[in-house]
């Protein structure tokens, strides 16, 4: 089998014709990837097509292996067949074992670490959690921290939650339609985005400076011009 996922010419949209993503090639590899991006740039839906829930628009996804996507609701998954793993992670995240197909009661945190108890109990090839830490208190995301250091599989993260993704060694950031590799681990990239953002900061403001002054200039002018005409008519 193999140990990758291929994703060749991508293209995604919104049912509105809004392009999310365009002729996007990928690769996700032994390294566990961080996925970036703005709210609405379409990682969900990304996420959804490359675990196999949607078609793309165009393009294609190559994996043999078994992929799970943990996303945003809070319904159960259909129980794993293995018992005794799915009981060991109920353990991790100290959520007791429901019966199969039942519904998982109790607040948005205990229904959230079933759920990952769920995806890590199924040991599959590709994981990808999309905001995994939504509901979890302290305990339980460092439940989640500790399960994604021990998976083993292939793994995709996507979270606003910067310490899910300090351990992610490579960082794709999706952004105007287009999917970045930035080739750096999570600290390297953050350390990047700090430069480009204080470098992009100064720019505006330099910007905003300039603007400031051809508008002071502009009025300076018009009042000499002002006063030349009204020294004229007073002649």
């Amino acid at each position: 089998m193999s140990n990758t996922l291929r994703a060749r010419g991508l293209a995604l949209s919104l049912p509105d014709g809004r392009a999310l993503l365009a002729c996007a090639d990928l690769i996700l590899d032994h390294r566990p990837t961080a996925l970036v991006g703005a709210n609405g740039v379409g990682k969900s839906r990304l996420c959804r097509v490359l675990a196999g829930l949607d078609p793309p628009d165009q393009g294609r996804v190559e994996f043999p292996g078994r992929i799970h996507l943990l996303g945003h609701q809070l319904a159960a998954a259909p129980d794993p067949s293995d018992g005794v793993s799915l009981a060991r992670w109920c353990d991790h995240f100290d959520v007791p074992i429901r019966p199969a197909h039942s519904e998982i009661e109790g607040s948005g945190g205990e229904r959230q670490r079933y759920r990952l108890a769920q995806a890590f109990a199924r040991g599959v090839d590709l994981l990808i959690l999309d905001e995994p830490g939504v509901h979890l208190d302290r305990a339980g995301l460092d439940a989640l921290l500790a399960a994604v250091r021990e998976f083993r599989g292939l793994l995709l993260v996507v979270s606003h939650q910067p310490e899910i993704l300090a351990g992610a060694e490579r960082v794709l950031e999706l952004s105007a339609g287009r999917l970045h590799d930035s080739a750096l681990d999570f600290a390297a990239y953050r350390r990047q985005r700090t430069i480009e953002q204080a470098a992009a900061a100064r720019a505006l403001a330099q910007a905003k400076r300039e603007l400031a002054q051809r508008r002071a200039q502009r009025q300076s002018s018009r009042e000499r011009a002002e006063g030349r005409a009204a020294q004229g008519r007073r002649a």
